[in-house]
């Protein structure tokens, strides 16, 4: 086995794209414009922060809805769910959004289902933080909510 040390890799020319073989066969090709391209036939294992492709959800969590805690390790890119005010829930984000324009989908379960349909409303979104509440179909919080969860898709890198 060999081993590269080096601060750059670059083709030939400035403008050439960077290909990585072995057995003759293309593995990874890094284009002059930053682009990154895999076979289709290759088996990857990326793990976070590494993907970050546009269309992948940049922060999700499945929290308590009474109390803001994070259930279990179920989490990415959220640093903690506090709980402010009563039957407010914020979710603080490790690495913020780009900016207040990303996408939130959310529901919850709740314990009983005495007080009608539930859902989940989004009250502000901030670069690093969006605040989110539970109520049932008469707008009131419900306090039977036991778990809330949601993800968030953005246009960050």
């Amino acid at each position: 086995m060999s081993q590269i040390n080096t601060n750059t890799i670059k083709g030939v020319g400035d403008n050439d794209d960077v290909v990585f073989k072995t057995n003759n066969t293309t593995r990874i090709t890094i284009a002059s414009a930053g682009n990154v391209t895999l076979p289709t036939t290759t088996a990857t294992s990326l793990s976070a922060p590494s993907v970050s492709a546009v269309n992948t959800s940049k922060a999700w969590c499945i929290y308590d809805g009474n109390n803001g805690g994070v259930v279990g390790n179920k989490s990415y890119n959220v640093s903690s769910v506090t709980n402010p005010s009563g039957t407010l829930n914020q979710v603080n984000f490790t690495v913020p959004m780009s900016g207040v324009d990303y996408v939130v989908v959310a529901s919850c379960t709740r314990t009983s289902t005495n007080n009608g349909d539930i859902g989940v409303e989004y009250l502000t979104q901030a670069a690093a933080s969006v605040r989110l509440q539970a109520g049932n179909s008469g707008g009131v919080f419900d306090s039977t909510v036991h778990e809330i969860s949601m993800t968030v898709f953005d246009t960050m890198g």
